[in-house]
């Protein structure tokens, strides 16, 4: 068995037009096993995404997460359920989709990929959000400049979900 620092995983990202029908497939299929968000056009809600980050392990993906151009109605839902001082337009993007099968957790795939994924849009304007139940994922968002805002709220799949946003583009 290699060592922790021995196994090579393969990180990168793409936007949905530029991925093959096996890695759609391969983030479909992650995002299910997440089970954290409805299945109801999520393919379509895929290909709508700005970017899709994958990471790879022996041509297997263990690892996925998302640049999402979330809806007008979900973006209304975030900003109800929270509590939140915003209006739907002001809110461009949002980081989605993180999933890592449960075996490979808690070795800073989901940092990476997301930090991958926030590299790549430095040089795009907007406010970028992310809700989140899970610790680890708070730490990252704060880590990375995300403000924590509004108050949590219980969803469909979670309890204690947190809002948090950042502006891109700015400077900061």
């Amino acid at each position: 068995m290699k060592s922790e620092d021995q196994i090579k995983y393969d990180f990168f990202v793409k936007a949905p037009g530029k991925c093959t029908s096996s890695e759609l497939v391969d983030f479909h299929s992650l995002v299910q096993i997440g089970g954290k968000v409805p299945l109801k056009n999520l393919p379509t809600r895929i290909q709508s995404c700005v970017l899709l980050a994958f990471c790879y392990l022996n041509k297997k993906p263990i690892g996925i997460s998302a640049i999402k151009k979330p809806s007008r109605t979900y973006k209304e839902k975030i900003i109800l359920k929270a509590g939140i001082d915003r209006i739907p337009n002001a809110l461009d993007f949002e980081i989605g989709y993180s999933v890592t099968l449960s075996d490979f957790r808690k070795k800073g795939i989901s940092s990476m990929l997301k930090t991958m994924l926030l590299e790549d849009m430095q040089q795009v304007k907007g406010t970028i959000f992310s809700t989140t139940a899970i610790e680890s994922s708070k730490h990252f968002l704060k880590t990375n400049g995300f403000i924590k805002l509004g108050k949590p709220y219980d969803g469909e799949y979670d309890k204690g979900i947190c809002y948090y946003e950042l502006s891109l583009g700015d400077g900061t």
